[in-house]
């Protein structure tokens, strides 16, 4: 749903246009709260977390992310993430709740795997 403008299987969950309205950055710059700067579209994170360093390899979106990505991350557990460009969506979600570094740690560790699988 995330990628087909909210179908599944010929369903329509959301009026076509809501999902790409609300995965497109509506604001770029600093996040007061999170304390970097932070590609924000209607709840949703953007692109790479951090507008100033797309594509890094500790992403949580992992390395292969761009602007076409976005995502919705949990505190210290679970993440989904999708990507037009590579018609991908990740998700992960478990009960074990990590520090932050921890958590980004993590959430890059995983992203960088489902990458290398589409490399290999």
């Amino acid at each position: 749903m995330l990628l087909s403008d909210g179908e599944y299987r010929g369903k329509h969950f959301l009026q076509p246009g809501t999902t790409r309205e609300a995965a497109r950055v509506h604001y770029s710059g600093y996040d007061h709260f999170i304390k970097t700067n932070m590609n924000w579209g209607l709840g949703l994170i953007m692109g790479s977390l951090n507008p100033d360093t797309p594509n890094a390899p500790a992403s949580p979106h992992g390395y292969g992310s761009c602007r076409a990505t976005f995502s919705a991350m949990g505190m210290g557990t679970c993440m989904v993430w999708a990507d037009r460009r590579a018609d991908l969506v990740t998700a992960f979600t478990c009960n074990g709740l990590l520090s932050d570094s921890g958590t980004a740690s993590r959430w890059a560790l995983i992203s960088n795997a489902v990458w290398d699988c589409l490399q290999g």
